[in-house]
């Protein structure tokens, strides 16, 4: 579903990426980032996921879901850039 999936709960951290250069193909949702605290009990605080860089994606599909960037009320997603 996704051509390019990034998934991060309890307490991780993801910072400085670049990902460039991709043509996704038939992706229903072509980027998707989830930084989210599942609520357990023995869940560590959220992380942080921040200065991410998507440069030069092309995506080739005939309809989906669209994109989706989806980050954790108390630590947001932040400073995630599309560039030519």
């Amino acid at each position: 579903v996704s051509g390019l999936s990034v998934q991060m709960n309890e307490g991780h951290t993801l910072e400085d990426v670049v990902c460039e250069d991709l043509e996704l193909t038939g992706a229903r949702a072509p980027v998707f980032f989830l930084h989210w605290n599942r609520d357990q009990p023995h869940a560590r605080p959220t992380g942080a996921f921040r200065r991410v860089t998507l440069r030069r994606v092309r995506v080739i599909t005939d309809g989906g879901l669209g994109s989706a960037l989806i980050g954790h009320p108390e630590n947001p997603l932040t400073d995630i850039t599309f560039a030519e």
